[in-house]
């Protein structure tokens, strides 16, 4: 992950998410370690590309509840984004 990283999120109108973009690599990662702990037990994650690029899939009881993904460059992660708006992932 490189310094000047930013995370996006995407809640919707039903969904929990940061409102403004995260930026650098010490908030993001401590966004990230606060986020991941409280996620359900139940989740399964699935390592999918999303646009060409790495990302995640977490599903519950085979319906997705939220999409990971990274932007990569040579450096390391540039952004990383998080889908989270029910409508979006239907």
């Amino acid at each position: 992950m490189i310094d000047d990283v930013v995370l996006t999120t995407d809640g919707g109108p039903s969904r929990h998410a940061a409102r403004r973009p995260v930026r650098g690599a010490d908030r993001v990662s401590r966004l990230l370690m606060s986020v991941t702990r409280r996620l359900p037990a139940d989740l399964k994650y699935v390592a999918v590309r999303v646009n060409g690029q790495p990302g995640m899939v977490c599903h519950r009881a085979g319906i997705v509840d939220l999409v990971w993904s990274l932007e990569m460059v040579d450096e390391g992660i540039v952004a990383f984004r998080s889908v989270l708006n029910p409508e979006k992932l239907a």
